[in-house]
């Protein structure tokens, strides 16, 4: 069968076909020098015992339907393409890589000198073949890097004058009756290692675990895309719509499934009602383009403590009251309500990102009381306003929604988060 190779002259970025893949190769060579130059330093790389990765076409081309395997082989870094996470098909954050770590991980001494390049350490980068046909009906192969980033670059920074190097590779061939995704297969074995690498951050799992389409990840993305939210411009990349989106900025807590983490503690329909009000907050009032999960998350502590019921006990007030409270608190905040005769200075640091569980206090409830409780907002003082009652009952010492909350604030600030909601009427 007469197949061409599809390779990079290092000049070009982005392959002829696949649309996602951008040449290794190029990237590193785009680099400026004072990303890439390193003194010279050892590389013990041996491949007599190595076959080149052509021994190997050759024998998948002999039953293409039918061979599926992987195998160690010799991989010129000509052959070598890795998907972006630019695109909105790619995985890879092959354009994003620690140049200065690569530096120090070779600078580190061993035996009073610099390591270099040791086999050993660095083991096989994985390729996973591509496959299709031309207008001429010929083959083309395309070899796609899913693992090894870093390992490419230190490889090329300990071989400088060397114009092409040559990588021992896990190879993957797959039949090319395959009905599976090829790119998902690669992202898959990716975010293997994103999950067990923890150098690798949050998103570049989200990201790689959304185009594998692991089942959370997609079921987390929907969600937020159900609510015009998105994470890190995932779903911009491609929905024109989403690019007008508000983004979180960290999915810890939400990235396991619906059902767990966040939605299993506060139950999925507080989960719905948070990202709505906080969505709309930053889009209408704050005009945030972000908001951290402490805002998401204690949005959703505060419906699951003032409008569900507790041991058997009546909800403090329904979803629609603390929602209207919600607007009402950050556009008297912010100023967005030019009739308010009560506003006085600058509100205009009133932002969703005063949620925080950084720096000295990390105590979500605390912080919530903190902001939540202030007498020209108070949801307590709201609440006998739209209830019409003289005294709030469901924000005493013995209302269940209270000793909910309490529950989940840390020992030595309980004392302090009871005074902020029951110290006055």
């Amino acid at each position: 069968m007469d197949y061409i190779i599809d390779v990079s002259d290092g000049n070009t970025k982005n392959h002829p076909h696949y649309k996602d893949l951008v040449s290794s190769s190029f990237v590193y060579n785009s680099q400026p020098k004072s990303s890439t130059d390193i003194e010279d330093l050892p590389d013990d790389s041996d491949y007599r015992f190595y076959q080149n990765v052509e021994y190997y076409l050759d024998e998948w081309l002999q039953n293409p339907n039918e061979n599926d395997f992987l195998v160690d082989c010799i991989v010129p870094e000509t052959y070598i393409w890795s998907s972006t996470s630019k695109d909105e098909d790619g995985y890879d954050r092959v354009e994003s890589i620690d140049y200065d770590g690569c530096k120090r991980w070779l600078r580190r001494v061993e035996n009073g000198n610099p390591k270099g390049f040791v086999s050993e350490d660095a083991g096989s980068i994985s390729i996973s073949i591509r496959f299709y046909k031309d207008d001429n009906n010929v083959l083309h192969i395309t070899f796609v890097k899913n693992k090894g980033n870093h390992r490419f670059t230190m490889k090329k920074m300990v071989n400088p004058l060397m114009n092409e190097i040559k990588m021992i590779s896990k190879v993957k061939f797959h039949p090319m009756n395959t009905s599976k995704p090829l790119n998902e297969h690669e992202a898959n074995r990716h975010f293997t290692e994103a999950e067990d690498n923890k150098g690798m951050g949050e998103k570049n799992k989200v990201m790689c675990g959304y185009v594998a389409r692991i089942p959370n990840y997609v079921q987390m993305m929907d969600w937020l895309g159900e609510h015009k939210v998105d994470y890190n411009g995932i779903l911009a990349q491609s929905d024109e719509t989403a690019k007008d989106y508000v983004n979180v900025e960290s999915v810890s807590g939400i990235c396991d499934g619906i059902g767990n983490g966040l939605f299993k503690k506060y139950g999925k329909d507080c989960m719905d009602e948070s990202l709505k009000v906080t969505r709309d907050i930053a889009n209408n009032i704050t005009k945030e383009k972000t908001f951290k999960m402490s805002a998401l998350r204690g949005h959703a502590l505060w419906y699951r403590t003032w409008t569900r019921p507790h041991d058997k006990s009546d909800a403090v007030m329904t979803t629609e009251q603390l929602t209207k409270w919600f607007h009402a608190a950050y556009n008297k905040k912010n100023f967005t309500m030019p009739d308010d005769e009560f506003s006085e200075g600058d509100k205009s640091t009133f932002k969703l990102k005063r949620i925080a569980m950084s720096g000295e206090v990390k105590d979500l409830p605390y912080i919530l009381c903190d902001l939540y409780f202030d007498e020209s907002i108070s949801l307590k003082a709201y609440y006998k306003k739209v209830t019409g009652k003289q005294i709030a009952v469901g924000f005493g010492h013995k209302s269940k929604a209270v000793h909910y909350l309490l529950d989940q604030t840390d020992r030595l600030l309980k004392g302090e988060v009871a005074n902020k909601i029951t110290s006055w009427n």
